[in-house]
């Protein structure tokens, strides 16, 4: 298979985005109403614990088309844009890790395989809205803008929209990026996030978008913070991932070495 090649400067500005904050010559537009509406449920999920990483336990069950297998994952998040989600499933092991603007991932036959880097533009913690949260919060870089209050799967919830904003919005690549790492999160009346919505792609054609739905539920304060104890993820609206969460652990011994990707980019 051929792989379709990334604009110039893509992997440079994803980069220089993460490295010294994005900031263009026009200022990321950052909406005071949906700020505080993630500040809000920052606080209430992590109170005054700053998280510097995080690591769930949890009984697993993995769908792709006729293909059901479960056994038992652990899904850690390092900082703002490293993540490693390793399953232990009845056919093997399957592992993706995310770390900046690389990632790999490897199935039952540990053949490890690049990530495209136009899929490495959403949150690499998408399992923790903690996470997402701070990220909205506290990343200069990230454009945020309030929604509303809408229908979402049948359910009445309020939406902001975030997305990265790179180092020029000048140059071609910045509508491009705004794309690939725009993501829409949705709250309830209690203002706990509930689901995280955004795009991937195929890996020669950034252009195919594919529908990934992340939906929180139960919530269960432990290790000093709220944390969903189910997480489901959906792919083109069919479950793909269901993780019923037995512990979480939060600022542990977790190292950057945990997170090295090893595959060349694609």
């Amino acid at each position: 298979m051929t792989h379709r090649a990334l604009p110039i400067g893509l992997l440079v500005l994803f980069v220089n985005a993460s490295a010294t904050g994005g900031q263009s010559s026009g200022s990321p537009t950052r909406d005071p109403r949906a700020l505080a509406l993630a500040t809000t449920s920052l606080q209430a999920l992590a109170g005054p614990t700053t998280l510097s990483n995080l690591m769930l336990q949890a009984m697993a069950t993995y769908t792709a088309g006729s293909d059901l297998e479960t056994g038992t994952a652990t899904l850690e998040a390092f900082g703002d844009v490293a993540s490693n989600v390793t399953l232990n499933l009845s056919s093997g092991r399957r592992q993706e890790i995310r770390n900046g603007p690389a990632g790999q991932w490897s199935g039952p036959d540990s053949v490890v395989h690049p990530m495209a880097v136009h899929n490495c533009w959403t949150d690499a913690a998408w399992f923790s809205p903690a996470f997402v949260l701070a990220e909205i919060a506290n990343d200069a870089s990230i454009a945020v803008a309030y929604v509303g209050v809408v229908t979402h799967d049948g359910i009445t919830l309020q939406q902001i929209r975030f997305w990265r904003v790179a180092l020029s919005q000048t140059m071609a690549a910045g509508p491009l990026i705004q794309a690939l790492s725009a993501e829409d999160l949705y709250f309830d009346a209690t203002g706990l996030p509930v689901a995280l919505d955004f795009n991937t792609h195929a890996d020669d054609d950034l252009n195919i978008n594919i529908a990934v739905e992340i939906q929180y539920a139960n919530y269960q304060r432990t290790a000093g913070v709220l944390a969903p104890t189910l997480i489901h993820k959906l792919l083109n609206n069919s479950p793909l991932l269901d993780f019923s969460v037995t512990a979480v652990a939060v600022n542990t011994n977790l190292s950057p070495s945990d997170f090295t990707v090893t595959a060349q980019p694609l």
